[in-house]
């Protein structure tokens, strides 16, 4: 498979990927991460820890806070705490 076919066929798995990653609703539309982060901010006693939930999920730090940003412009969440 040459380069171009295989960047032609990355991105038609992404456009899939995509659709299924995704839950929508009437008021907004969230990431697959950004339920799975809300329903660990509501549904468990200790506080939401990023690197905690970084670590159980084996994703970045970055991809978390950008996800963090998108649910405050949404209006999902109120605030955020630093671990710092």
């Amino acid at each position: 498979m040459s380069f171009d076919e295989l960047l032609d066929e990355t991105w038609k798995l992404r456009k899939i990927t995509n659709r299924i990653s995704r839950i929508d609703s009437e008021n907004f539309t969230i990431s697959i991460i950004q339920f799975m982060m809300l329903h660990e901010m509501i549904y468990f006693e200790d506080s939401f820890i990023t690197r905690d939930f970084c670590s159980k999920y084996d994703i970045g730090k970055t991809f978390v806070s950008m996800q963090t940003t998108d649910l405050l412009k949404k209006d999902l969440i109120s605030s955020v705490t630093s671990n710092k």
